[in-house]
């Protein structure tokens, strides 16, 4: 892939490249880069770690199946151009359902879903 130059930074999580309309997830080794013309969809999703133990489900929707003694990871379910699916951590750790750190995972979550619609949009025009 060509060069990234960083035009937006959100809490280290996410960088978008508004030059090469790319956007980059951080908290992945290797990092996640995509095209914005290349997002079908995205939206908010949690990774749950049922008591702990290692044994991940991954719930498609926020709340869904969540019990409070839980630990989660929220992040972002993103759907590609040709259909496969990525888990892209907003969480820097698991947290507890109803956590402040939870709130602020969910919050923050949701604003990049909502800048990643708006370039993906704006990239199929």
């Amino acid at each position: 892939m060509s060069e990234f130059v960083v035009s937006k930074n959100i809490n280290d999580i996410i960088e978008f490249d508004r030059d090469h309309q790319k956007v980059r997830f951080l908290l992945h080794d290797p990092t996640y880069i995509f095209y914005y013309k290349d997002i079908q969809s995205c939206g908010v999703s949690e990774e749950v770690d049922h008591h702990n133990k290692g044994g991940s489900i991954i719930n498609f929707s926020v709340g869904s199946f969540v019990r409070p003694d839980e630990y989660l990871r929220v992040g972002i379910r993103l759907k590609g151009r040709f259909h496969e699916s990525h888990f892209l951590y907003v969480s820097k750790e698991k947290v507890k359902r109803d956590s402040l750190q939870y709130h602020d995972d969910i919050a923050t979550a949701k604003r990049i879903v909502t800048l990643l619609r708006k370039c993906r949009d704006k990239a199929h025009e």
